[in-house]
């Protein structure tokens, strides 16, 4: 079995992948900016050209790199975009560096695509982006496939919902900052569009859509979401209707630049490696399990 570098691999999404690949024998390197697991390494400790020798030696890289967050370009946009443009400068110098040979990147697809069309979003789409964020990841996609596309390698982008249940960071993402409010007595603020929808993914299903793309020999663009979106307001209504104490205050989304309908087709990675049998639970599921002490 090929030997992955694992790029990011302490973050949201790097974690949730290195733990699918230690379950199933999968082996791997990482690299992150600070490294807390034995098997990453930290570029700041490390430096590029030990990074660069870790890359080379592997025959497939996973970029699930980025520290930018959607708030940190509507707050310091010149700031962000600055951090954005030298991220990519490094990472593209890295890669053509250490001659990669195939390279599956980790994008948005609750962003890229924008405003959902017809049965949902499909990987052929035209990308629509409202937010900076959204076109962060838009140019991100279009400069490393450049970059492969000059270098032989292969290029395969997995654009990847809303995740959640990652156990090393509960504190991410729209679904477990909600429960952990619940959880903790605290006041959960609501300020989406009416009629919001969003897929959600629970996360080693994630990391299994992630792996099966990344060993095998495909290439291009495949969407990786549970497929099933669902209306944020009926997910608030039904934390109320069956949980103890809970307090959402409701405000007025304000942000033009909000996807409201999140819509993401699957049927691409379906037809290509089938259902996710294992790892997968909707999001009532998990939030019942997390919050079963304080059900009505």
């Amino acid at each position: 079995m090929n030997r992955v570098c694992l790029l990011g691999s302490t973050g949201f999404i790097g974690r949730s992948l290195a733990s699918h690949f230690d379950q199933t024998g999968v082996d791997w390197v990482g690299v992150s900016r600070s490294a807390d697991d034995a098997k990453s390494y930290s570029l700041e400790l490390n430096g590029v050209e030990r990074v660069i020798e870790l890359i080379s030696d592997c025959p497939v890289v996973v970029n699930a790199s980025g520290s930018l967050k959607p708030a940190d370009f509507a707050t310091d946009f010149p700031n962000a975009m600055g951090r954005f443009w030298e991220d990519q400068r490094q990472l593209n110098n890295m890669l053509v560096s250490a001659n990669v040979r195939r390279l599956i990147h980790i994008s948005s697809a609750g962003t890229v695509y924008g405003e959902a069309r017809g049965n949902g979003s499909r990987e052929d789409d035209m990308l629509n982006p409202k937010s900076w964020y959204g076109r962060s990841k838009q140019i991100e996609e279009a400069l490393l496939s450049e970059t492969m596309r000059k270098t032989g390698g292969e290029f395969v982008c997995a654009r990847v919902s809303n995740p959640f249940g990652n156990e090393d960071a509960s504190h991410h993402g729209f679904l477990d900052v909600l429960i952990n409010c619940i959880r903790n007595r605290n006041e959960f603020i609501a300020g989406f569009p009416r009629h919001a929808l969003r897929d959600f993914i629970y996360a080693p299903a994630m990391a299994e859509m992630v792996a099966n793309i990344a060993l095998s020999d495909v290439s291009g663009v495949y969407n990786v979401a549970c497929g099933k979106s669902i209306e944020l307001e009926q997910l608030l209504s039904f934390v109320e209707s069956n949980f103890d104490g809970v307090k959402i205050k409701r405000e007025a989304c304000i942000c033009s630049t909000d996807v409201v309908s999140s819509v993401i087709s699957i049927d691409k990675y379906l037809r290509h490696f089938g259902e996710v049998e294992k790892n997968n639970i909707s999001v009532y599921q998990y939030v019942k399990s997390e919050l079963i002490d304080i059900a009505i």
